[in-house]
């Protein structure tokens, strides 16, 4: 209950879960998903959020839902090299795959 009740509200905390899970669990992708979904939900200048749902994106295969993300991230900081590298990781893999 706790947990859900913090979520609910606490982009911040939603983040924070989101990434622990991403770089401590790989294999709690989705979940991290979840909580990065709901950061982003309640508040989407959050690039480095963006950038995460992008990279458990790619592992899970979701080409789209990466290319979304990582050009959410690269809109709020256009000049960031890393966010712009992975934005051109995911488009050619895409093109490799047509």
């Amino acid at each position: 209950f706790y947990l859900s009740a913090m979520t609910d509200y606490d982009p911040e905390a939603n983040f924070n879960l989101g990434m622990m899970l991403s770089k401590n669990f790989p294999s709690r992708r989705e979940d991290a998903l979840m909580f990065l979904y709901a950061g982003v939900r309640l508040d989407p200048n959050r690039p480095d959020a963006w950038n995460q749902i992008g990279v458990n994106a790619v592992y899970l295969g979701d080409w789209t839902v990466a290319e979304i993300a990582f050009e959410a991230a690269l809109k709020l900081v256009p000049e960031h090299p890393g966010y712009r590298s992975n934005l051109e990781f995911v488009r050619n893999q895409r093109r490799k795959q047509q």
